[in-house]
């Protein structure tokens, strides 16, 4: 239990200081995204941000309700507490930031990814991960 919760703060610390370290240096690279993925529902309305914002507050507890089932019938839940350490990191910054702080940028053959962060990473490596283990799984 208590690796889950290092694991838990470690990756909330991590998004934190990068973004926070992201808007004081590189200010110029950094994106406040106040959709979801891919700046989906990004609106610079008050009420339609809420409202994004209530929605994935209620699929995180969702998911953490799911991960307690789990790990009461003591299954393995590092890679949920992964996308639930992202997932909360995200949550956060859209309290302390009105928007979650995208600021890494990635391109490949002449395509530019949309802006990320840590805590996008890691919740894409921790459904990947769920993926294969429930494809794996006899």
């Amino acid at each position: 239990m208590i690796g889950y919760s290092i694991l838990f703060s470690s990756i909330l610390g991590i998004d934190l200081i990068t973004k926070q370290l992201a808007l004081w240096y590189a200010p110029t690279t950094v994106s406040i995204n106040r959709g979801v993925s891919w700046s989906l529902f990004h609106s610079h309305s008050d009420l339609i941000f809420w409202s994004v914002s209530t929605l994935v507050l209620i699929f995180v507890l969702a998911f953490a309700g799911y991960t307690l089932g789990r790990l009461k019938r003591h299954e393995f839940i590092g890679a949920e507490v992964i996308v639930l350490g992202g997932a909360c990191a995200n949550l956060l910054s859209r309290l302390l930031y009105a928007g979650v702080v995208d600021f890494i940028g990635i391109s490949a053959y002449g395509y530019q990814w949309p802006l990320l962060n840590i805590a996008d990473v890691v919740i894409v490596l921790g459904v990947f991960w769920i993926m294969i283990r429930e494809y794996w799984r006899p």
